[in-house]
């Protein structure tokens, strides 16, 4: 996650794990824009450490997942 967070456009990421129920993690980015993950620049860092390439065939995406959502207010 550390090298997705030198992308530009994302603000920060999280990583969190279930108490109870699934998915048992979950990882949750803030973009300045919904089209981050498009970019030349994130698809750069999905392969940046080579520990990433290995965990990605372990992993699963809850139906709906992965989403792109957008804020709903201001505080």
């Amino acid at each position: 996650m550390p090298n997705y967070e030198k992308v530009p456009g994302v603000i920060r990421g999280r990583r969190y794990r279930a108490v109870t129920g699934t998915p048992q993690y979950l990882t949750l980015y803030e973009f300045e824009h919904p089209k981050v993950s498009e970019s030349a620049a994130w698809n750069t860092q999905r392969d940046a450490v080579p520990v990433s390439t290995r965990m990605r065939s372990h992993m699963t995406h809850a139906q709906g997942s992965p989403g792109v959502y957008v804020k709903t207010f201001e505080r």
